[in-house]
């Protein structure tokens, strides 16, 4: 099993609160639900390896991946990070080309 823990810091946590929390009452702090998502991409681990002594069980924070998967949220971070990585560049907020790698892109 995989022990890779670096997970948010507060400033991190701070440009994403609002696309995740949505004012709710809930049992479970959504920063650590979002380490553990973190960590299972950066790890490529499965759901019931989620180490228990730091993120929440893994059955919540399957609960709302797929809960923010479905709203779109992910997508959202996604747009907002690389806008603003693009304006900490020095850059257009937006992207104006991509490049696709041949290794990546299968023959048709």
């Amino acid at each position: 099993m995989y022990e890779v823990h670096e997970n948010l810091t507060d400033s991190r946590w701070q440009v994403i609160k609002n696309l995740v929390d949505d004012g709710g009452k809930r049992k479970v702090c959504l920063k650590s639900v979002v380490d553990a998502c973190l960590w299972l991409t950066r790890t490529g681990s499965q759901w019931r390896n989620l180490p228990q002594t730091t993120y929440p069980v893994w059955q919540m924070v399957a609960y709302y991946f797929y809960k923010w998967q479905d709203n779109g949220v992910w997508q959202q971070l996604r747009k907002m990070l690389v806008e603003q990585e693009g304006k900490r560049k020095g850059r257009e907020a937006q992207p104006s080309r991509v490049a696709i790698d041949s290794q990546s892109v299968k023959q048709s």
